[in-house]
Formats: structure tokens, sequence, C-alpha cells
């Protein structure tokens, strides 16, 4: 806790004390790209997959002094936005995800990204489809 106080007075004190207000301050504390979603939680995650996988999840937990609010989860497959869900984070502590279908023939690079209100991403994940990677058994 000390270390994420410090860090915010850090980053006031470098903004020379505008553009971040301690209480309204959102944290992605945890993004991952994953087969499946149980109890809440990302299940096989990976950066990997195969063409054959039919679909995964972009999971976020959230943390923000402000509830309710509402961020965008922005999917991208070769460089390109395909794909923007709108999320309402009700709770100051949120675990939240979208799904995205892949077909077969979208191959290549892939991220995820979550942004808020304004555009500003705050994190993302980076994942590929390739044609050797393992299938496997979520």
């Amino acid at each position: 806790m000390k270390e994420t106080r410090a860090f915010l007075i850090f980053v006031a004190m470098a903004l020379g004390g505008q553009g971040l207000a301690f209480g309204d301050a959102i944290f992605v504390q945890d993004a991952r790209i994953a087969r499946t979603i149980e109890a809440r939680k990302a299940v096989s995650t990976g950066s990997v997959f195969s063409p054959d996988i039919g679909g995964l999840f972009f999971w976020t937990q959230i943390k923000s002094a402000q509830a309710p609010i509402t961020l965008t989860h922005r999917w991208y497959w070769s460089g390109k936005a395909v794909a923007e869900v709108k999320l309402e984070i009700r709770a100051n502590t949120w675990r939240t995800w979208s799904r995205k279908t892949i077909l077969p023939h979208q191959l290549g690079d892939w991220r995820a990204t979550v942004e808020d209100a304004e555009g500003k991403v705050l994190a993302e994940a980076s994942f590929q489809i390739k044609p050797e990677a393992a299938s496997g058994a979520p």
C-alpha cells in the first residue's frame, strides 16, 4: 500500500499536480487473455493460440475510487480495431471481461486494450494466432 501511495505522489509531482486526482484514479490490477472464465477468474491464459480456438476472453481486474464508470475493451487484429465492448464498472474493485470470436483465417498478431472514457489506454494484452500452436483443452 505504501508503494502505491508513493508511486501516486511521484506521478502527481511529475505532472506538476495537474492531471491526476487521487480520488479519480483508475488502476488495472490485472489484464489477461484467456480461453475461459470460471468463478470470475481467467482460466487457461496464454499468448499463443491455434486458429481453431473459436474465441478468447479479455479479462481485467479494475480498482477505481469512482464508480460507476464505463471502460472500453478494444480488440485489434493486425493493427486494426475489429471490436469494441463498453463495460460498466459498478464497484471500486471489479472484475470484468469481453469475448471475441476468432475465425480460423484470422492469423497473426492480436491485442486487446482497456481504455477509459477519454480513450486513454490503461492496459493491454497481446497474443498471436498461429497454425502451429497446440490447441489443447481448456
